[in-house]
């Protein structure tokens, strides 16, 4: 797992995503947590459960595509501000 946990969680939906897999399962932390509740509020995801293994929380996601062409919901996913870039914008200007 990588130091920055939602990059990795936006690498692990994108890969799933293009492999048509229709689960993707990602290490539970705060900010994920939080990122994937909007994500299903937002309905790009279908639903998330919380995995308990042991010492290690993870979500599995269930992801969301089209009936008729298997298109996947999540389509393109890019982090915009990142550890080494930040972007600050105001709440009016988010889209």
């Amino acid at each position: 797992m990588s130091i920055d946990t939602i990059s990795d969680m936006l690498t692990r939906i994108r890969n799933a995503s293009l492999a048509r897999h229709q689960t993707v399962q990602i290490p539970s932390t705060k900010a994920t947590r939080n990122l994937a509740k909007a994500f299903l509020e937002e309905r790009f995801i279908k639903s998330v459960k919380e995995l308990n293994n042991g010492s290690k929380n993870s979500l599995l996601l269930s992801l969301g595509y089209t009936k008729k062409h298997q298109i996947p919901y999540i389509t393109n996913i890019s982090r915009a501000s990142r550890p080494g870039l930040r972007i600050y914008t105001g709440v009016k200007k988010m889209p």
